[in-house]
Protein backbone atom coordinates (compact mmCIF):
# COMPACT_ATOMS: atom_id res chain seq x y z
CA UNK A 1 0.00 0.00 0.00
CA UNK A 2 1.28 3.48 -0.81
CA UNK A 3 0.02 7.05 -0.45
CA UNK A 4 0.77 10.19 -2.46
CA UNK A 5 3.41 8.48 -4.59
CA UNK A 6 4.73 10.33 -7.66
CA UNK A 7 3.43 9.11 -10.99
CA UNK A 8 4.79 9.09 -14.53
CA UNK A 9 1.62 7.96 -16.31
CA UNK A 10 1.54 11.13 -18.48
CA UNK A 11 3.33 14.44 -18.83
CA UNK A 12 0.55 16.35 -17.06
CA UNK A 13 0.45 13.77 -14.24
CA UNK A 14 4.20 14.14 -13.66
CA UNK A 15 3.70 17.86 -13.03
CA UNK A 16 0.43 17.84 -11.11
CA UNK A 17 -0.64 14.44 -9.74
CA UNK A 18 0.09 11.75 -7.17
CA UNK A 19 -1.33 8.28 -6.76
CA UNK A 20 -2.53 6.28 -3.79
CA UNK A 21 -3.09 2.57 -4.12
CA UNK A 22 -2.30 -0.99 -3.29
CA UNK A 23 -0.48 -3.75 -5.09
CA UNK A 24 -0.62 -7.51 -4.66
CA UNK A 25 2.07 -9.60 -6.32
CA UNK A 26 2.99 -13.26 -6.43
CA UNK A 27 6.21 -14.84 -7.64
CA UNK A 28 6.26 -18.58 -8.36
CA UNK A 29 9.65 -20.15 -9.12
CA UNK A 30 9.18 -23.46 -10.96
CA UNK A 31 12.87 -24.24 -10.61
CA UNK A 32 16.06 -22.18 -10.49
CA UNK A 33 15.67 -21.16 -14.16
CA UNK A 34 11.94 -20.65 -14.82
CA UNK A 35 9.63 -18.39 -12.83
CA UNK A 36 6.22 -16.77 -13.12
CA UNK A 37 5.45 -13.35 -11.68
CA UNK A 38 1.96 -11.87 -11.54
CA UNK A 39 0.57 -8.72 -9.94
CA UNK A 40 -2.61 -6.69 -9.59
CA UNK A 41 -2.52 -3.00 -8.78
CA UNK A 42 -5.35 -0.57 -8.02
CA UNK A 43 -4.50 3.16 -7.99
CA UNK A 44 -6.47 6.35 -7.31
CA UNK A 45 -5.01 9.47 -8.92
CA UNK A 46 -5.47 12.94 -7.48
CA UNK A 47 -4.03 16.33 -8.29
CA UNK A 48 -1.64 17.85 -5.80
CA UNK A 49 -4.39 20.29 -4.81
CA UNK A 50 -6.49 17.33 -3.58
CA UNK A 51 -9.04 16.88 -6.40
CA UNK A 52 -9.76 13.37 -7.68
CA UNK A 53 -8.51 12.67 -11.22
CA UNK A 54 -9.41 9.04 -11.83
CA UNK A 55 -8.60 5.36 -11.24
CA UNK A 56 -6.42 2.64 -12.72
CA UNK A 57 -6.49 -1.14 -12.40
CA UNK A 58 -3.51 -3.05 -13.82
CA UNK A 59 -3.01 -6.79 -14.27
CA UNK A 60 0.53 -7.93 -15.13
CA UNK A 61 1.98 -11.42 -15.77
CA UNK A 62 5.57 -12.29 -16.66
CA UNK A 63 7.23 -15.60 -17.50
CA UNK A 64 11.02 -15.53 -17.24
CA UNK A 65 13.77 -17.96 -18.23
CA UNK A 66 17.18 -17.60 -16.59
CA UNK A 67 19.71 -18.81 -19.17
CA UNK A 68 22.68 -18.45 -16.82
CA UNK A 69 22.94 -17.90 -13.06
CA UNK A 70 25.79 -16.10 -11.35
CA UNK A 71 27.46 -13.13 -12.93
CA UNK A 72 26.98 -12.53 -15.77
CA UNK A 73 23.40 -13.78 -15.52
CA UNK A 74 21.19 -13.77 -18.62
CA UNK A 75 17.40 -13.64 -18.48
CA UNK A 76 14.69 -13.70 -21.16
CA UNK A 77 11.16 -12.64 -20.26
CA UNK A 78 7.74 -12.53 -21.88
CA UNK A 79 4.98 -10.40 -20.40
CA UNK A 80 1.35 -9.36 -20.81
CA UNK A 81 -0.25 -6.33 -19.18
CA UNK A 82 -3.81 -5.02 -19.09
CA UNK A 83 -4.34 -1.48 -17.75
CA UNK A 84 -7.87 -0.12 -17.31
CA UNK A 85 -8.26 3.63 -16.72
CA UNK A 86 -11.30 5.60 -15.63
CA UNK A 87 -10.91 9.37 -15.68
CA UNK A 88 -13.45 11.41 -13.72
CA UNK A 89 -14.53 15.04 -13.86
CA UNK A 90 -11.58 17.05 -12.59
CA UNK A 91 -12.44 20.52 -13.87
CA UNK A 92 -10.75 23.23 -11.85
CA UNK A 93 -7.96 20.93 -10.67
CA UNK A 94 -4.29 21.81 -10.98
CA UNK A 95 -4.04 19.35 -13.91
CA UNK A 96 -6.65 21.37 -15.82
CA UNK A 97 -5.11 24.70 -14.92
CA UNK A 98 -1.67 23.79 -16.34
CA UNK A 99 -3.01 22.13 -19.50
CA UNK A 100 -3.60 24.12 -22.66
CA UNK A 101 -6.53 21.78 -23.51
CA UNK A 102 -9.62 21.76 -21.27
CA UNK A 103 -10.43 19.32 -19.76
CA UNK A 104 -6.94 17.85 -19.58
CA UNK A 105 -6.39 14.23 -20.64
CA UNK A 106 -4.38 13.19 -17.60
CA UNK A 107 -4.84 9.42 -17.81
CA UNK A 108 -4.25 7.43 -21.00
CA UNK A 109 -6.78 5.17 -22.68
CA UNK A 110 -7.10 1.60 -21.42
CA UNK A 111 -4.73 -0.75 -23.21
CA UNK A 112 -3.26 -4.21 -23.57
CA UNK A 113 0.50 -4.60 -23.85
CA UNK A 114 2.49 -7.63 -24.94
CA UNK A 115 6.27 -7.65 -24.77
CA UNK A 116 9.55 -9.47 -24.46
CA UNK A 117 12.89 -8.53 -23.06
CA UNK A 118 16.40 -9.68 -22.29
CA UNK A 119 18.61 -8.68 -19.40
CA UNK A 120 22.25 -9.12 -18.45
CA UNK A 121 23.70 -8.80 -14.95
CA UNK A 122 20.34 -8.05 -13.30
CA UNK A 123 21.42 -9.74 -10.06
CA UNK A 124 23.68 -6.72 -9.47
CA UNK A 125 20.78 -4.30 -9.83
CA UNK A 126 19.01 -5.12 -6.55
CA UNK A 127 21.35 -7.48 -4.70
CA UNK A 128 24.32 -7.16 -2.40
CA UNK A 129 27.56 -7.63 -4.35
CA UNK A 130 31.03 -6.60 -3.24
CA UNK A 131 32.37 -5.54 -6.63
CA UNK A 132 31.08 -3.01 -9.14
CA UNK A 133 29.55 -4.65 -12.20
CA UNK A 134 27.35 -3.39 -15.04
CA UNK A 135 23.80 -4.48 -15.84
CA UNK A 136 21.68 -4.09 -18.96
CA UNK A 137 18.07 -4.64 -20.00
CA UNK A 138 16.28 -4.21 -23.34
CA UNK A 139 12.55 -4.64 -24.01
CA UNK A 140 10.32 -4.40 -27.03
CA UNK A 141 6.54 -4.37 -26.78
CA UNK A 142 3.30 -3.75 -28.60
CA UNK A 143 0.53 -1.67 -27.02
CA UNK A 144 -3.03 -1.42 -28.35
CA UNK A 145 -2.94 2.34 -27.65
CA UNK A 146 0.33 3.43 -29.27
CA UNK A 147 1.75 0.52 -31.23
CA UNK A 148 5.38 -0.51 -30.94
CA UNK A 149 7.61 0.63 -28.12
CA UNK A 150 11.05 -0.11 -26.75
CA UNK A 151 13.09 0.48 -23.65
CA UNK A 152 16.81 0.17 -22.90
CA UNK A 153 18.28 0.34 -19.42
CA UNK A 154 21.98 0.44 -18.55
CA UNK A 155 23.54 0.77 -15.15
CA UNK A 156 26.16 -0.23 -12.66
CA UNK A 157 25.86 -1.55 -9.11
CA UNK A 158 28.17 -2.45 -6.27
CA UNK A 159 29.34 -1.84 -2.74
CA UNK A 160 30.68 1.44 -1.34
CA UNK A 161 31.60 0.61 2.25
CA UNK A 162 31.24 -3.16 2.60
CA UNK A 163 27.69 -4.04 3.72
CA UNK A 164 25.81 -1.83 1.30
CA UNK A 165 24.78 -1.60 -2.33
CA UNK A 166 24.53 1.42 -4.62
CA UNK A 167 23.02 1.33 -8.10
CA UNK A 168 23.06 4.00 -10.80
CA UNK A 169 20.96 3.55 -13.93
CA UNK A 170 19.78 5.27 -17.09
CA UNK A 171 16.69 4.19 -19.01
CA UNK A 172 15.74 5.43 -22.48
CA UNK A 173 12.26 4.60 -23.78
CA UNK A 174 10.00 5.17 -26.77
CA UNK A 175 6.26 4.55 -26.48
CA UNK A 176 6.89 2.35 -23.44
CA UNK A 177 4.32 1.25 -20.82
CA UNK A 178 1.38 2.25 -22.99
CA UNK A 179 2.52 5.85 -23.36
CA UNK A 180 3.06 7.46 -26.73
CA UNK A 181 5.96 9.51 -25.42
CA UNK A 182 9.71 9.26 -25.68
CA UNK A 183 12.05 10.04 -22.84
CA UNK A 184 14.62 8.92 -20.36
CA UNK A 185 14.92 8.40 -16.62
CA UNK A 186 17.98 8.57 -14.38
CA UNK A 187 17.68 6.59 -11.15
CA UNK A 188 19.79 5.59 -8.20
CA UNK A 189 19.20 3.36 -5.22
CA UNK A 190 21.04 2.59 -2.02
CA UNK A 191 20.65 -0.29 0.46
CA UNK A 192 22.45 -0.79 3.74
CA UNK A 193 22.57 -4.16 5.50
CA UNK A 194 23.22 -4.47 9.24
Amino acid sequence: MFRNAPTDISEIAILSCTKTGRKLSLSIPYNNRISLFTSTERDNYSSTDGKSIGKETTFYSELSFRLRSGYPDYLIKFYLQRSIFSEGNHSGSLADRISQYKPADVLPESYYQLGTGISFGSENRFSFVRVWRPFFSADINYSTSFGWGESTLIGIGGSLFGKDSLRLELQVFKGFKGRGTNGFTVKSGYKLWF
